[in-house]
C-alpha cells in the first residue's frame, strides 16, 4: 500500500505449474479509491488497545505506526473499488520478465521527491532470467514505467523464499541463510550474517541474542517469535537494548500478538465472505490460529492474568479430533499446577505423557515428554503428603531418562534438561 492509500499489485501467478491455465504475469495493477483506509485501520487498532488501558501510550503509538498498513487489507480495497479505480500496466518481457515470489519495497527519494518501488528477485518460468540471478527492477510511480537496475557487490542468490524491508536508504533482503543489504545510494550489495543460535530440530526457533530477549525463557520467546516472519520481526517496535522491566516487555509482546491475531482474523473473514472474524481463521487455518492463541495464552500465564485459563480451556475445547495434538492439554495442566488445581492437572498430564511416549519422533526421552513428566511430578507433589512418594518416583524416572540421553538423538538437550530437573526439585522442596 502506498502512503496515499493506493494498492499496487506487481506480477504474480495464476494456479500452479501443473495446471493447464498456469500463468506468471509481468503486469502492474493499481487500485485507487480507498483514501479513508487509514482511519478505518486506526479504529480497529484502537479497539485492540482499549483492552490494555494501563499500557504506555507512547509504545502503543509506535505499534500503530508500524502496522497501520497491514490493517488496511487488500481485500477491503478491491471490494470497494469500481472499474474506474483500477489501472493495469503491461510491459515487454525483455524489460520486465514474468515474475512471482519477488519482493516489492516502496522508497521516496528525499532529494528529488520521486517515489519508486524496488522489485527484487523472483522465480518466474523455468529457463527465465530470474532463475539465473537475483534481478532488481525499479517501478517509477510518476508514470509507472519500469527499468532494470544494475547492481554491484555481493549479490544474493536466486530463490523464492525471500523477504525485504527498508532501513533508511537501504533495502534489507532476507534469505534463508542471511541478510543482504542493497544501498539505494550506490546500488551496491553487502552480506550480513544473522545473530541467531538455532538448534537443528523442527520445533526449534532462533532467538535473537540481545538484551531485550535475554530476560525471557526459551519457551516464552519461541511462542511469540514463531508467529512472525523475519521481516515482520524486524518491523516490530522492539528495542534490542531495552532495559524495561520483564512485565512491561510481556505486556508489549501480548499487545503485539493480540494485534496480529485480530488482523489475521479480519483478513481471513474478508477472504471467506460472511464468516465472522472470530471463526474465519479457526476454520480456514487451524494451525495458524492455534499458534497465535498458544502464544497469547503463554504470555497471559506469565503475567498471571485471569484470561489465561479461559484461553487455554478454549484451545482444549476447540481442538479438532483430527488434529491428534495434546499440546492444549499439556499447557492447561501446567497452568493448573501454577494456580493450585493439582487433581485436574494430574488427569490431563497422564494422558499427555502416554501420548508423547508412543509418538514417533518423540518418546519418553524427548524434551516434550520430559516436560510433561515434570508437570505430572508437580501435580502429584501439590496434592499433599499422601502423593509425595509417587511424585518422587516420577522425579527419579525423569532424572534417569535425562542421564540416558548421552549421545542419543536428544543428547544436545542433556545439560539443559539437567538444569530443568534441578530447578524442579528446588521448587518442590521450597513449596513444602
Amino acid at each position: 500500500m502506498l502512503p496515499d492509500g493506493r494498492i499496487v499489485y506487481i506480477g504474480g501467478e495464476h494456479e500452479d505449474f501443473y495446471d493447464d491455465d498456469f500463468f506468471i504475469y509481468n503486469d502492474v495493477v493499481v487500485v485507487r479509491g480507498h483514501e479513508n483506509g487509514r482511519e478505518k485501520a486506526e479504529a480497529r487498532i484502537d479497539a485492540i488497545f482499549a483492552q490494555y488501558p494501563d499500557y504506555p501510550r507512547r509504545t502503543m503509538e509506535l505499534i500503530k505506526n508500524s502496522h497501520i498498513g497491514e490493517f488496511v487489507t487488500d481485500a477491503a480495497v478491491v471490494k470497494e473499488a469500481t472499474p474506474d479505480d483500477i489501472d493495469i500496466f503491461g510491459y515487454p518481457t525483455d524489460i520486465f520478465p514474468p515474475t512471482d515470489y519477488h519482493t516489492a519495497t516502496y522508497h521516496k527519494d528525499e532529494e528529488s521527491g520521486k517515489e519508486y518501488i524496488y522489485i527484487i528477485g523472483g522465480l518466474g518460468y523455468k529457463g527465465g532470467p530470474h532463475r539465473e540471478a537475483t534481478l532488481t527492477h525499479r517501478l517509477n510511480l510518476d508514470d509507472f514505467s519500469i527499468q532494470r537496475v544494475e547492481t554491484s557487490g555481493e549479490k544474493p542468490p536466486p530463490g523464492e523464499k525471500r523477504e525485504a524491508r527498508k532501513d533508511g536508504d537501504t533495502i534489507v533482503y532476507a534469505t534463508e541463510e542471511c541478510d543482504y543489504m542493497l544501498s539505494l545510494k550506490d546500488l551496491r550489495w553487502t552480506k550480513t550474517q544473522w545473530e541467531y543460535s538455532p538448534k537443528s530440530f523442527p520445533w526449534e526457533q532462533p532467538i535473537p541474542l540481545n538484551p531485550f530477549w535475554d530476560t525471557f525463557s526459551y519457551s516464552t520467546a519461541r511462542s511469540f517469535l514463531s508467529n512472525f516472519t523475519p521481516l515482520e520481526l524486524a518491523n516490530l517496535p522492539l528495542d534490542p537494548s531495552s532495559t524495561d522491566s520483564h512485565p512491561a516487555k510481556l505486556h508489549l509482546l501480548l499487545c503485539l500478538l493480540t494485534d496480529k491475531l485480530a488482523r489475521e482474523e479480519e483478513q481471513a473473514a474478508a477472504a471467506a465472505g460472511s464468516t465472522p472474524p472470530t471463526q474465519a481463521l479457526f476454520q480456514t487455518d487451524y494451525a495458524r490460529w492455534f499458534n497465535l492463541q498458544q502464544g497469547i495464552s503463554q504470555l497471559q500465564s506469565q503475567l498471571a492474568l485471569p484470561e489465561a485459563e479461559h484461553t487455554l480451556r478454549m484451545l482444549v475445547a476447540r481442538a479438532p479430533p483430527a488434529a491428534d495434538d495434546v499440546r492444549p492439554q499439556h499447557m492447561l495442566a501446567a497452568y493448573l499446577v501454577m494456580v493450585g488445581q493439582y487433581n485436574e492437572a494430574e488427569a490431563l498430564e497422564r494422558v499427555v505423557c502416554a501420548w508423547m511416549d508412543g509418538r514417533d519422533g518423540l518418546g519418553p526421552g524427548s524434551p516434550q515428554a520430559l516436560s510433561a513428566r515434570r508437570t505430572l511430578a508437580r501435580a502429584l507433589w501439590g496434592q499433599g503428603e499422601g502423593r509425595r512418594a509417587e511424585a518422587d518416583g516420577v522425579v527419579s524416572e525423569v532424572e534417569g531418562l535425562v542421564e540416558g540421553m548421552g549421545q542419543g538423538k536428544f543428547g544436545v538437550y542433556q545439560e539443559e534438561e539437567r538444569r530443568l530437573n534441578r530447578e524442579m526439585v528446588a521448587a518442590l522442596v521450597d513449596g513444602e
